[in-house]
């Protein structure tokens, strides 16, 4: 496969530049993971990040960023600003189960999860399926700030992925977000430093493979209870998931919701890996100096799951 990476718009190169200018990004955005600790508690008040399931993870992913990704300094900024709340969100949350106690016991019955290889149409299908009243589906406002209320949270996930679109415009086209779309489980699951997500934006191969080879049941669990909060403030017929990543974890989901109904959806792989390549390397090009997809294509064995056929 021959990818070449989209040209940057000028105001982001020259943003660039300016890390360059005094010796590297890293001398003005910080990715020290006790800092970042620190800087949530500052910034919330809140000591309280529940159980530690989530730190090996954490300081796993830190040790990949520095070492792995070349983050050029928008990268380092757009990084810091997601685990940043990610932390946040988890000082958040605990403080708000602690508070309404109430809102662990929130049954989460029978959900329907949309499953796929990335690019196979799992997006264009879970938003068609949330036209249907019956569904809920969580927004992307509400999986980024889930102890918030609508309002400046929906503001605040309009402004995240817009900036994506801001920082590379061809993605726009690749992959459509908006604040109010419903959006993956990748962005709940981050919370516990477990997901997708991390390794399909940033050059962490050492991150990826611990992400294939860990049990992923503490992530679901933390997912579960993010849904029980978004219901406690509205609720919905039945929930309505997706992500591709999903497949190649359904041990995990099943162990968590073994009720949970799966809409499994089936394309070429010769048309999706190429396809997903392209996406990830221009999710990486956002934020990293240089950016391999074919180094990426085993990854998507795992990702793929048992569904795989290359």
């Amino acid at each position: 496969m021959t990818w070449s990476p989209p040209p940057r718009p000028v105001a982001i190169e020259r943003l660039i530049a300016h890390g360059d200018a005094v010796g590297g990004a890293q001398r003005l955005v910080g990715l020290d993971p006790d800092e970042l600790v620190a800087a949530a508690v500052a910034s919330t008040g809140l000591e309280d990040f529940g159980a530690p399931t989530w730190r090996p993870h954490y300081d796993l992913l830190l040790d990949a960023l520095e070492r792995e990704s070349d983050l050029h300094l928008v990268g380092r900024l757009m990084a810091r600003t997601e685990i940043l709340r990610s932390l946040r969100n988890r000082l958040e949350l605990t403080a708000l189960w602690a508070d309404r106690p109430e809102i662990l016991d929130q049954p989460v019955e029978a959900p329907v999860v949309v499953i796929g290889m990335a690019r196979s149409g799992t997006s264009i299908l879970h938003e068609l399926l949330a036209c249907d009243p019956a569904h809920r589906a969580p927004a992307t406002w509400e999986l980024l700030h889930p102890a918030h209320g609508p309002g400046e949270a929906e503001a605040w996930g309009d402004a995240t992925h817009a900036f994506w679109h801001d920082v590379q415009p061809e993605y726009e086209a690749m992959h459509h977000n908006a604040g109010d779309l419903p959006n993956e489980c990748i962005f709940a699951t981050m919370n516990e430093f477990l997901s997708d997500h991390w390794g399909g934006v940033h050059e962490v191969p050492s991150y990826s493979m611990h992400l294939a080879g860990a049990d992923h049941t503490d992530a679901y669990r933390y997912h579960r209870r993010i849904l029980g909060t978004l219901q406690a403030r509205q609720a919905g017929e039945r929930w309505l998931l997706k992500a591709p990543s999903h497949l190649a974890t359904l041990d995990a989901l099943f162990a968590v919701y073994p009720d949970a109904r799966i809409v499994h959806v089936h394309r070429d792989p010769l048309k999706t890996v190429p396809s997903t390549l392209s996406l990830m390397a221009t999710l990486k090009w956002m934020r990293c100096r240089h950016t391999d997809p074919v180094a990426t294509a085993p990854l998507l064995a795992w990702a793929s799951g048992p569904c795989w056929t290359g």
